[in-house]
């Protein structure tokens, strides 16, 4: 009995662990997910701005 209570509170707890890490790891992509999307569309205003401008590459 005591084991079987212990195993499956060991169960429980691995579950939750897992899920806890789980959940971080979705954190973490999706705020790189972010940091990805406001660095391209930063990449994309720059290249625009290069495009429109092609005097800008000279004060750089």
């Amino acid at each position: 009995m005591y084991k079987s209570q212990n195993e499956r509170y060991l169960k429980s707890n691995f579950v939750k662990r897992s899920n806890h890490l789980l959940n971080i790891n979705l954190l973490v992509s999706s705020i790189l997910h972010l940091i990805i999307n406001c660095f391209g569309s930063a990449f994309a205003k720059a290249e625009l701005l290069l495009r429109i401008y092609p005097t800008f590459i000279i004060t750089i």
